[in-house]
């Protein structure tokens, strides 16, 4: 079994890729990320930007939080085609950090 904090990380990342990737969620995703202006060729077409922060609370809001760790994915992670798929992937790609106790 994961971790708690494992299973936090996972069930924030797939909330991440259901706002990007789907439509059925009730919030825009305009309204809680900005995709990132193409300035490269690594990672993935999907990266973000990191949102200003200046006080410690904020750092620990979902859309801060996330960003980093979504933009570290590989592209086969984050450009998975159905959410089983990338539920799959996203387990194995992340690993031991599933079973990491704080």
């Amino acid at each position: 079994f994961f971790s708690v904090k494992g299973r936090l990380l996972l069930a924030d990342l797939i909330k991440v890729w259901t706002k990007i990737c789907s439509d059925r969620c009730v919030q825009s995703m305009k309204d809680l990320f900005e995709f990132a202006p193409d300035i490269g060729t690594r990672g993935h077409r999907f990266k973000l930007v990191i949102p200003f922060c200046s006080t410690d609370i904020r750092k620990r809001i979902f859309n801060v939080r996330c960003v980093p760790l979504w933009n570290s994915l590989p592209a086969a992670v984050v450009e998975s085609e159905t959410l089983t798929e990338f539920k799959r992937l996203l387990s194995g790609h992340l690993g031991d950090k599933l079973f990491e106790v704080p």
